[in-house]
Order: C-alpha cells, then structure tokens, then sequence
C-alpha cells in the first residue's frame, strides 16, 4: 500500500513538473481577437485605451509566436499611435521584442 502511495505521489510530481514547462497565454490564441485596456484617472473619467489585435499565432508543441497590431487613444477616442507588438513562448519562458514595445523612445538613449 506504502509502495502505491509513494508511486502515484511521484507521477502527480512529474505531471507537475512537466505542465510548468507549458507557455501561459498573455494574448487570446485566435486570430483578429482584441483585448482592450481603459485607464480611469481618480475621479472615474476616462483618461485613454488602447486595443490590442492579434494578428497571427502559430504554435509549435508547447511553443508559440504571437504577433499583435496594438493602437492607443485619447479620452475623446482620437488615436495617439499605433505599432506591431512580437512576442512568443518557449519551454514556460515569455519573451515580448522590447524595441518595438517602446518603439522611437529607444532612439532618446
């Protein structure tokens, strides 16, 4: 009985430890999905948005590849700019391309 016990408690350790390697999604995995974002300042207005569109997935095993067309607007809805967004996953590690994250603000360093 000891013996069966202490064989399903290591193989629920190993089903643990091999689902930690699997890649969380941060972005919907469907293609033209949209996360939209609204920030409020103290007294509930609202202040901007932005929405992030995925434009393609492609996933591999326990790896993918997202690519997202992300836009910001103003409190009126008037857009501030947009740019592409890559980002992907690999054996649980999340990797997002920083540069184009911040884009032209890298040029000021």
């Amino acid at each position: 009985m000891k013996k069966s016990i202490l064989i399903l408690a290591l193989g629920l350790l190993l089903i643990s430890e091999i689902k930690a390697q699997d890649c969380p999604l941060y972005y919907p995995d469907a293609i033209n999905a949209q996360l939209e974002y609204k920030q409020y300042d103290k007294k509930g207005s609202l202040t901007s948005s932005s929405v992030q569109k995925v434009t393609d997935f492609k996933r591999t095993g326990n790896s993918y590849v997202v690519e997202v067309l992300a836009e910001t607007f103003d409190a009126k809805g008037k857009s501030l700019g947009s740019g592409k967004l890559s980002a992907h996953c690999e054996a649980g590690i999340y990797y997002i391309d920083m540069k184009n994250l911040l884009g032209q603000s890298l040029d000021a360093y």
